[in-house]
């Protein structure tokens, strides 16, 4: 559930429970003083009709006091109305089956309810009057007389709540905006763009100070960031010439340059050799993502064959493929055009993933470079595939980031080791042309990684 959601029905649900309560107190209130009103009404009803009996008693104008009581019966509500004498006769009644007969003392029938008064002659009781209303059409009045009171009040109620939906719509509006603002440039420079910056900073409130937080947070992860880069560019750079100059050392013992060595100084020798351009690789691929990152990696787009990148590198890996007993292939199809891009950064690429390859395949297995035109989209798809232990599930998300390195069995147990740094940048070269890279692995089966390029428009022309 969104924050802005949440907090709609916070507003809604708030606002509907002031207005139950509002609206259940006058409800209640208003009953209460209805109820109150029509006690008061029937109580004066039956004073009147006592007043009206007393004529009966004194006989001075009993026609008067019939009429009366005959005319409470028109009243719907009312049930009957009578006049009782202090013998407990009825002198008077709305049902006239009921004249001369003796007042019963039996309990109020349900659904009536009666009011009585008493009809007093000069200071004693002569007897009661008594009106008998239907309950329930009672309390339809009441009903009736309370939707006319609260109809107004409802209307109001209604016309506050649509109110305050449009209020509370706003106003989540105007909050998960610039969070959302907030949380996408939180994102942005968490995925490494330091230079994406958050518009909330020109508020004046709390989100605004946050954004304005967030801003000079990410102006000041730049400055590190430059900082690292040009220090290790500077590093890497100075660590490049000495290298090379032990590199070359070893190479001029190994050819007897300084005499004939034995077997044991040789093992040694080609281990410094081997550690040395391993540490020159890491060297190297450091650098070139310096660069990257930098925006200072440099590309010359023209179009060129892929067999004449594809094949020297092959060239170059089938040795160490055969000593490790690993069937190498290259597989271009013959409809595969000229493609476009820096020939010698894709050289980097298919290098770095003909090297991985290589790197978890096991004896018996095999590797192939493969290309083709792919129907549907008309770019052209470069291949590498391996029979190796495959790739966890799991670790395919991170397979592309800086320094990661899948833990596999064979990693482990034959001390497979990488700088972690040539798929990370074998992904920016790729993306710099516009295109995309992908990976497809399966546990026990083998690993692909296949990128596109454009094919060639015509001859084509040199761009940089």
């Amino acid at each position: 559930m969104t924050l802005r959601l949440r907090f709609l029905l916070a507003f809604v649900l708030n606002t509907l429970l002031v207005l139950y309560l509002f609206s259940g107190s006058y409800y209640v209130v208003e009953r209460r003083a209805i109820t109150a009103a029509q006690r008061e009404e029937e109580r004066r009803t039956a004073e009147k009709t006592a007043s009206v009996c007393q004529l009966i008693e004194m006989a001075s104008s009993p026609i008067v006091a019939f009429d009366f009581i005959d005319g409470l019966k028109r009243d719907p509500a009312v049930a009957f109305a009578a006049c009782v004498d202090a013998r407990g006769r009825v002198q008077a009644h709305s049902d006239p089956d009921w004249l001369g007969r003796a007042w019963p003392d039996s309990p109020t029938p349900h659904g009536i309810k009666q009011s009585r008064a008493p009809v007093l002659i000069e200071g004693r009781q002569a007897g009661f009057a008594v009106v008998a209303y239907n309950a329930d059409v009672r309390d339809t009045e009441v009903r009736g007389r309370l939707w006319g009171v609260l109809r107004v009040p409802l209307i109001v109620a209604a016309l506050t709540f649509v109110f305050s939906l449009i209020v509370s719509l706003f106003l989540a509006s105007s909050l998960s905006r610039p969070i959302s603002k907030l949380a996408q440039a939180a994102r942005a420079i968490g995925e490494g763009n330091l230079d994406f910056r958050s518009p909330v900073e020109s508020r004046t409130d709390e989100l605004g100070h946050l954004g304005k937080d967030i801003n000079a947070m990410a102006i000041q992860l730049k400055r590190l960031d430059d900082l690292k880069a040009e220090f290790i560019a500077i590093v890497s750079h100075d660590i490049r010439s000495p290298l090379a100059a032990v590199i070359s050392y070893a190479d001029h013992l190994l050819s007897g340059g300084c005499g004939i060595l034995t077997v044991e100084q040789s093992k040694a020798i080609k281990v410094i050799e081997s550690e040395c351009r391993q540490l020159t690789n890491l060297v190297s691929n450091i650098l070139d993502m310096a660069k990257i990152q930098a925006g200072g990696m440099e590309y010359i787009r023209k179009p060129f064959e892929l067999s004449d990148v594809v094949k020297p590198i092959a060239a170059v890996f089938e040795v160490a493929a055969a000593q490790a007993r690993i069937g190498l292939r290259v597989d271009i199809a013959a409809n595969v055009p000229r493609v476009v891009g820096d020939g010698d950064k894709i050289k980097q690429v298919v290098t770095n993933l003909l090297s991985n390859a290589l790197k978890f395949t096991q004896a018996g297995g095999s590797v192939t470079i493969a290309a083709r035109l792919a129907p549907d989209s008309g770019k052209v798809e470069v291949s590498v595939r391996d029979t190796g232990c495959g790739i966890a599930e799991h670790e395919l998300s991170g397979l592309f980031e800086r320094f990661h390195q899948i833990n596999t069995i064979d990693q482990r147990t034959q001390n497979i080791v990488g700088t972690g740094l040539g798929l990370a940048i074998s992904k920016k070269i790729v993306e710099a042309h516009g295109e995309r890279i992908r990976v497809e692995s399966k546990v026990g089966v083998g690993t692909a990684f296949v990128f596109t390029l454009a094919p060639a428009a015509g001859n084509g022309a040199a761009s940089s």
